[in-house]
């Protein structure tokens, strides 16, 4: 069975890193990123080349995307998480 694919969008270092961490253990496959434009950039590589994302989680306030930015500009891509 596949693990479920989580995108984590969080600027602190050690919540990403402990959330990664957390979720990983419980088998989710995780990609963790820093900022809204980075996961932006990943999700269109990911659905590019046929990949998914299930849960995407993901912090209001970030430097360049804000989360609500994010979600804004993947349904602009028809990217629906």
């Amino acid at each position: 069975m596949n693990a479920k694919h989580i995108m984590l969008v969080e600027d602190e270092p050690q919540i990403r890193n402990g959330l990664t961490y957390f979720l990983s253990d419980e088998g989710f496959k995780v990609t963790a990123l820093e900022d809204g434009k980075k996961a932006y950039e990943k999700a269109l590589e990911i659905y590019g080349s046929g990949g998914r994302i299930d849960l995407l989680i993901t912090d209001i306030e970030m430097p360049l995307f804000k989360g609500t930015e994010l979600l804004a500009v993947l349904s602009k891509h028809n990217i629906r998480l």
